[in-house]
């Protein structure tokens, strides 16, 4: 049951917990508080022989897999967050049938305080939502702590082993409890939930134009140029839109959160809006300076005006590559996932990303190809993860650099507040012609591979396992 988000690598929090994938590094904070005989009365190991014997056995644990493949290894090392001692590991063996045994140890220095409890609940909730079908335990059966911690937990007895195993002088009795998973609450039908969606947004659209409208505000483009603190009030408006209609029919229609979206602060949220941003921001800073080195294109510096056009165009493209991330990459593809598959909706995401800038000045077929071609490989990038954070990041890193760090057409307008001035010249295969580079050729070969570099590598670098299953459909 291997999936691209690796559960045994995703950070987890509780209310006093900080859960972390086990590291051979993590032997010299565990040695001392594992070295405690009271930990083994139930148990057949011991204390560890040595600081050097715990760091190699985490270290083969790093590996995540059984030798032969059929069995992942996921062990979280237990962080208390009050004062950011280690106090114990949970350990999961996780088999290809969707049956997930269960083992935690606790420092007996913090025995009673509800660690874990606390802690098992957690992974217990992660394991059902990847889709383990059943969670199970064995333990002695004179253990009667970790007895009524599993059945707190929900745990049914079942079968009896006696004389199961042999140690420490004596013969262990064992019994085995197992938690199935929970079954699925009933839900309209996905193509209902999709139209409530989409009718929703539809309606908060209508009404923000009509204000606009009402108040004889400005456009937001006049001959591809956008006006600067109307753009940054348009992107505010739109996300709050979005968020409010995903979070309502993810609450009202499903009973789940925003997380499972990608929509909420989550451990290592940070690190991936920094790497999205970095990635995204790559393809116009090596497009432009590539054209400019070949003599296709000439960079200026200007003085902008920072306060009145730089400052709220940042925000602006920030909140409108969001805005378009929550409206095509998030809850609408995984319903669509849900009734076609993540490929299906991918596309679709992509096609529709493309058709959205149909209207943009000097748009061209070339350009509306290339950016459906690209917004699939966006689309999959949240499928990989689980999550929004990086897509949303990456679209935003894009902007900013095309649009405000080097000055070009982006998407067929203009940007006030740029940094630089970037004048394209040459055949449009290589220039993109009134679109912008966006539809140049150079752009698209150098953007499929630093996505399919993202796609490749990003699941390393940490997804969200509670947002996976409902990208793959399996929800």
């Amino acid at each position: 049951m291997s999936d691209p988000v690796t559960l045994g690598e995703t950070v987890f929090e509780t209310a006093r917990l900080r859960l972390e994938p086990i590291r051979e590094s993590h032997a010299a904070e565990l040695f001392e508080l594992f070295s405690d005989p009271r930990m083994y009365t139930f148990v057949p190991q011991d204390p560890p022989e040595s600081l050097v014997w715990l760091a190699a056995r985490y270290k083969k644990l790093e590996t995540r897999l059984s030798a032969d493949g059929g069995e992942e290894w996921l062990n979280w090392v237990v962080r208390s967050k009050a004062d950011g001692a280690c106090i114990g590991t949970v350990q999961v063996t996780l088999c290809r049938d969707g049956r997930a045994q269960l083992a935690y140890e606790i420092g007996a220095c913090t025995w009673r305080r509800g660690f874990a409890t606390e802690a098992c609940t957690r992974v217990i909730e992660a394991l059902f939502k990847q889709g383990a079908t059943e969670v199970w335990a064995e333990l002695d059966t004179r253990n009667e702590a970790s007895i009524r911690l599993l059945e707190r937990l929900g745990f049914q007895r079942g079968a009896f082993k006696p004389k199961a195993d042999h140690f420490k002088g004596t013969d262990s009795d064992e019994w085995t409890y197992s938690l199935p998973r929970p079954p699925e609450p009933r839900r309209m039908h996905a193509a209902f939930r999709l139209a409530a969606f989409l009718g929703l947004l539809i309606a908060g659209a209508a009404v923000i134009g009509f204000g606009w409208r009402a108040l004889g505000l400005p456009r937001q483009m006049r001959e591809g140029v956008v006006q600067p603190w109307s753009l940054l009030a348009t992107g505010a408006l739109l996300v709050l839109l979005g968020v409010g209609v995903t979070w309502l029919s993810l609450r009202r229609l499903e009973g789940r959160g925003l997380r499972t979206v990608g929509l909420w602060f989550a451990p290592g949220n940070l690190r991936r809006a920094a790497i999205g941003c970095f990635f995204g921001g790559l393809t116009p800073a090596i497009v432009a300076s590539g054209l400019a080195i070949a003599g296709f294109a000439t960079i200026t510096p200007v003085s902008p005006n920072l306060l009145a056009a730089t400052l709220p165009m940042i925000g602006a493209m920030i909140l409108i590559s969001s805005w378009e991330e929550i409206l095509l990459r998030g809850y609408f593809m995984q319903v669509v996932g849900e009734m076609g598959g993540p490929w299906i909706a991918a596309s679709i995401s992509g096609l529709l990303f493309g058709l959205m800038h149909a209207g943009n000045p000097g748009a061209n077929p070339a350009g509306l190809i290339i950016t459906a071609a690209n917004g699939v490989l966006l689309a999959m990038l949240a499928v990989r993860t689980g999550s929004l954070w990086l897509a949303c990041w990456y679209h935003a890193g894009w902007n900013l650099v095309a649009a405000l760090g080097f000055g070009m057409r982006d998407s067929g307008m203009l940007s006030p507040g740029a940094l630089l001035s970037t004048e394209l010249h040459g055949p449009t295969l290589l220039t993109g012609g009134s679109y912008g580079f966006e539809a140049s050729l150079v752009s698209y070969f150098v953007e499929a591979v630093i996505l399919v570099l993202l796609l490749v590598y990003a699941p390393r670098w940490g997804g969200d396992p509670e947002g996976w299953p409902y990208y793959q459909g399996k929800r």
